[in-house]
């Protein structure tokens, strides 16, 4: 290549690239998740009583996976985390584990989370026979914490 043409050729590539360029707005950077402290009760310490965290849970038939809906009755979070204590008899201290689960759950929404739990947990027994037969567990779940960004 000449030396002419190596002079063209750097010339068009220092000023072709001198035209205004649009401008892009910058990106809002996502909130980031809050921890929430949460009572047994499921309320936000130091929040409204009427607004708590609430589900219904039940085990698979194997007792290995729990299957929650997870009610988000907290008016001003949307939830992207729970933190759910899992107990089982004779209710030591080893006889209690922790599971953090991702969830999406808007305000006033329920949502659906799978707790794979990694031990089985022991079978009811039932008080009475027939139908007047009543469950007794020897297990039980309370969610204990949450993460989440303030809704729009």
């Amino acid at each position: 290549m000449t030396l002419l043409r190596l002079f063209i050729l750097a010339a068009a590539m220092a000023f072709g690239g001198c035209e205004p360029q649009p401008t892009q707005p910058l990106a809002t950077k996502p909130q980031s998740d809050q921890e929430l402290t949460l009572t047994f009760g499921g309320f936000v310490v130091g929040g409204p009583e009427d607004e708590r965290v609430q589900g219904v849970c039940s085990l698979t038939e194997g007792r290995t996976v729990l299957e929650c809906d997870i009610y988000n009755g907290l008016t001003k979070w949307t939830l992207t985390e729970l933190t759910t204590v899992v107990t089982w008899s004779p209710y030591g201290p080893d006889d209690k584990r922790y599971y953090r689960t991702s969830v999406s759950a808007e305000p006033l929404t329920t949502s659906h989370i799978t707790i794979r739990l990694g031990v089985v947990l022991p079978r009811d027994e039932y008080l009475g026979t027939g139908r007047n037969a009543q469950p007794l567990t020897h297990w039980g779940w309370q969610t204990v914490g949450a993460r989440g960004r303030p809704s729009k």
